[in-house]
């Protein structure tokens, strides 16, 4: 089973309208700044994974990432995206040697909406496994 959850919204956003609202028009002239796989901080966060999560591409950021955390019955994967996003697909995957990654056994469930910005937790039973790796896998 594979789990791929695309969201379509109202609107025209996508990361070419981002890039120039993030970034100046000598800043888009330099692929190596402005480009989707370009890091521009610090924060070891491309271009394009600031523009999946909602996250300024000028801000080293070290809030607004995925996190994992558990409840009593469910490893837990929760993270942000924008709500206007149009041109993403979001795939969480899980891992439990680094090597191997799939969807399957993962619910994925939309949490809230605030802002703009809309929360998702992706959930997978504790019992199945005693550790668990998460990505967020994003495609343009």
């Amino acid at each position: 089973m594979e789990l791929t959850v695309t969201y379509t919204a109202a609107g025209t956003a996508n990361f070419l309208s981002w890039q120039h609202a993030k970034f100046t028009a000598d800043e888009l002239a330099d692929s190596s700044r402005s480009g989707p796989n370009a890091i521009y901080g610090t924060d070891g966060l491309t271009n394009l994974v600031k523009y999946a999560l909602g996250l300024d591409p000028k801000v080293n950021n070290n809030t607004g990432v995925p996190v994992a955390t558990t409840t009593a019955d469910d490893w837990v994967y929760i993270y942000t995206r924008p709500s206007a996003t149009t041109d993403l697909t979001y795939d969480v995957e899980i891992s439990t040697d680094l090597v191997n990654w799939t969807t399957n056994g993962i619910t994925l469930d939309p949490v809230s909406t605030s802002g703009g910005i809309d929360t998702w937790n992706a959930r997978y039973p504790r019992t199945a496994v005693a550790k668990i790796f998460f990505r967020l896998k994003v495609t343009r």
